[in-house]
């Protein structure tokens, strides 16, 4: 590129910044005399003593935990005697303790050339390996520790944790036995094992574990809490709380083990004592996040949304980051009818993880229970897309569709929901729902026939069956059913009631009304089954029974207009025509606009 002079001659000059000459000046006379005092010393020492020099100093060091300049010195030493075993080792075991794991490998592995047949070398490079995830690289290093010395019990707890992060548990569980032979009562190592035997499913060992490790150490917080975990998962109720209670009894300052037995309690269905013990735990701990979580559901669960919502706030307070206390408070407020609140806690997540579809299946209960259907829709469209394993997500869609009267969808829905999840009751449920309004009733008692298996002890699921035997015309089935029902909740007046009514569909009125009768001591108001057996013993031409039935109905529910119009056509049928007349004047009081008005006029015109 051409450029036109302007007629001016540059100024050559620089100035010099003094400040930056000097320490230029300084840094090169330092490094002058450290050459120089290092070839001093090599020359007056030789090499061999220089190296030792930094040697003892780097031992010096790292005995103090002063991992850097350990690091340092041992470097310089090996820069004197780069076969100096014990400075490359001692870096390396300074640059782990750095979490410079990947400059500490190049140490081990400088290590182990050096002194091949030396099982610290191995065991040093396994560690780093497992730190950084290398987790097949790590059971190479620990194996070749463990040929070297096997009763190296390091190496043997090493490669257990690498099994054990590869949830291998047998093979974890046998290589901390091993260091436990060799070490019987090494309280962290039982710890460990319990674990592996709870994660392998084998309690009994896991707890002898801790009973051992307990015997040795009874003031071991740990292990008391494994322990009551254990003893609550093994039926031992009594047990697990005392385990808690003597870890409480050791700390009563710790407030996470007040949350943990607040915890123990709410799992128990003890939900005062749960309050009690978490608003101890935020107390003594107020940035416990888990036991805020857990205080705000338990509030929730029992529809104090004003404290449930402060409890999750304080959790967004102490972790801005937390997108599921955002959710759970989206869904605390959706359920105190504070919709919009909830969709802005909505929002903040949707606009962190737009890819979330537990933000979308939320997001559309909120459009549901406020109407917006076809929102709904859209919503679960964009979840079902982003999981379409989630069965909660179908079933959710299928009500939706339900909503919109758009029941085809909705049964292609319930059916996704159980091929991901064949018991999962609501939709069996709601599913026989459908095929009963579509008169399918062979699909309907086949679900609730899945439902009861489910459940068995359901006396609920039986009458339902029996209703759809019945609409079927198979009242033997249908009563069965209800039989089964009446074994399994013998005080369930309803239950009676309806195998009554089935009685009655068929013809056995004699049967019907032991039933009736039979049932109505159990009742606070018996008024609607005397009523109801008035019109069976009406229609029966038992009009004497069919009064006394009207008459104890209207005794039960005196402001009755049903009650007055049965009395009326008994008193009509048995001639007696003032009192029927008197009758429908009470009936037509209460029912203006009965369909039965002009005949009824007519009648008691000639009559009165």
């Amino acid at each position: 590129m051409h450029v036109q002079s302007t007629g001016e001659r540059p100024n050559n000059r620089v100035t010099v910044d003094r400040v930056w000459f000097t320490g230029r000046v300084i840094t090169t006379v330092m490094v002058a005399l450290v050459v120089t005092l290092l070839i001093t010393m090599m020359l007056w020492f030789g090499a061999r003593r220089v190296n030792k020099f930094f040697v003892s100093r780097a031992d010096l060091h790292f005995a103090a935990e002063e991992w850097r300049p350990a690091a340092a010195d041992y470097s310089w030493a090996t820069q004197f005697d780069a076969r100096d075993e014990h400075a490359v080792l001692g870096r390396g075991y300074a640059r782990q303790n750095l979490d410079d794991h990947r400059a500490a490998l190049a140490d081990f592995t400088a290590y182990i050339r050096l002194m091949p047949a030396d099982a610290d070398g191995y065991l040093a490079r396994g560690r780093s390996h497992a730190a950084l995830g290398a987790l097949e690289p790590a059971l190479d290093d620990f194996s070749a520790a463990i040929e070297r010395d096997p009763r190296n019990v390091p190496a043997y707890v090493g490669r257990a944790r690498v099994y054990a992060e590869r949830a291998q548990w047998p093979a974890a569980i046998n290589d901390m036995s091993a260091a436990l032979r060799i070490r019987p009562n090494d309280p962290p190592h039982l710890l460990e094992r319990s674990r592996y035997y709870s994660n392998s499913d084998n309690p009994e060992a896991a707890l002898a574990d801790l009973n051992r490790l307990l015997a040795l150490q009874p003031a071991h917080i740990e292990a008391l809490t494994s322990r009551s975990e254990l003893r609550e998962v093994g039926g031992d109720q009594a047990g697990a709380l005392a385990d808690l209670n003597q870890a409480l009894a050791l700390e009563p300052r710790n407030g996470e083990l007040y949350a943990l037995r607040g915890r123990f309690f709410e799992r128990r269905g003890e939900h005062e004592r749960a309050l009690l013990d978490y608003e101890d735990a935020i107390t003594l701990a107020p940035d416990l996040e888990w036991a805020h979580t857990r205080l705000g559901l338990l509030q929730a669960d029992r529809q104090a949304y004003a404290q449930a919502e402060e409890s999750l706030s304080r959790v967004i307070a102490l972790d801005p980051d937390d997108n599921a206390a955002y959710l759970r408070r989206a869904e605390v407020r959706a359920a105190a009818g504070r919709f919009a609140d909830a969709l802005e806690d909505l929002a903040v997540v949707l606009e962190r993880r737009p890819d979330s579809p537990d933000v979308y299946l939320t997001r559309a209960k909120i459009y549901r229970q406020t109407g917006e259907f076809t929102a709904a829709l859209e919503d679960l469209h964009r979840a079902a897309a982003l999981a379409p394993a989630d069965p909660e997500i179908y079933m959710q869609r299928a009500r939706a569709f339900l909503d919109l009267d758009r029941s085809n969808p909705a049964l292609r829905d319930l059916n996704r929901v159980l091929l991901l999840d064949p018991q999962h009751s609501a939709a069996l449920e709601k599913r026989a729902a459908l095929h009963k309004q579509r008169e399918a009733y062979a699909a309907a008692i086949a679900d609730y026939d899945t439902l009861i298996e489910l459940r068995p002890d359901d006396s609920d699921r039986y009458v339902q069956r029996a209703r759809l035997h019945t609409d079927r015309g198979d009242y033997a089935a249908a009563l069965a059913d209800l039989a089964q029902a009446r074994s399994l909740a013998p005080n369930n007046s309803a239950i009676a009631l309806t195998q009554a009514e089935i009685y009655a569909e068929q013809g056995r009125f004699q049967l019907a009304f032991e039933t009736y009768n039979a049932v109505i001591p159990q009742l606070a108001d018996p008024g609607p089954i005397y009523l109801r057996m008035g019109k069976l013993h009406y229609n029966l031409e038992q009009y004497n029974q069919a009064l006394a039935d009207f008459e104890a109905a209207l005794h039960h529910m005196p402001a009755n207009g049903e009650a007055f119009y049965g009395i009326g056509l008994s008193q009509r049928q048995l001639g007696n025509y003032d009192a029927a007349v008197a009758a429908f004047k009470q009936y037509l009081s209460r029912t203006p606009t009965a369909p039965q008005l002009v005949e009824l006029d007519a009648w008691i015109a000639k009559y009165e």
